[in-house]
């Protein structure tokens, strides 16, 4: 399937606690603004500084859920909690896949998604769901977090055409190490969103 018959929606939404959230998706093609509404709904998350990291992909794969309806084909999200308990390094606070399926902790490991869709997540980050095969996948989201991480992705557009991927979504979790990043693309045209963190 080409990426022509999709959308692709990413924006900023600030919600409680002064919590930072980008969200996104691809959804049918005619769905976008509806999609671009629904999920600021996102603003009424809070996360608690008490919360576990583990928390925080729990509570945004659950509220991606519950706004999901057949016209969302893929979602992802990154979170980016101040104050948040960060413990050996560790990081979390990005979620992505297709919202219907159950969730569950990212492994190095890629899997098929409906709709001509696959997935590439690790334990930390990066997640990316594209309609590109596995080895494409692996290799392009780990470049995808290097030029995030290194050079504010600046190179992003460069390596989707490289790898002649135009359809999909790259995550990198918002809190803990590393930059909060989602990137949804379509036509390989990316949207993305950067979260900003204390300093």
């Amino acid at each position: 399937m080409s990426g022509c018959e999709y959308e692709g929606v990413a924006l900023r939404i600030a919600a409680r606690d002064g919590l930072q959230i980008a969200a996104g998706g691809i959804c049918q093609k005619g769905w976008g603004a509806y999609w671009r509404q629904r999920f600021q709904r996102l603003e009424r998350l809070g996360l608690h500084t008490a919360y576990d990291v583990c928390d925080v992909d729990q509570i945004l794969a659950l509220a991606l859920t519950s706004l999901s309806t057949a016209s969302l084909l893929l979602a992802g999200a990154s979170a980016y909690a101040p104050g948040l308990q960060k413990t050996r390094g560790l990081s979390s606070g990005g979620v992505l896949g297709d919202p219907r399926q159950e969730s569950s902790s990212a492994e190095d490991s890629c899997q098929m998604l409906s709709h001509g869709f696959s997935m590439y997540t690790a334990a930390g980050g990066p997640g990316l769901a594209a309609i590109a095969d596995f080895a494409t996948l692996r290799e392009l989201a780990q470049r995808g977090k290097d030029d995030f991480l290194y050079c504010g992705g600046r190179n992003w557009q460069a390596l989707l055409q490289q790898y002649q991927v135009d359809t999909g979504i790259l995550v990198l979790d918002g809190t803990g190490v590393g930059p909060g990043c989602l990137s949804v693309f379509c036509r390989g045209c990316p949207e993305t969103i950067l979260l900003e963190k204390e300093t």
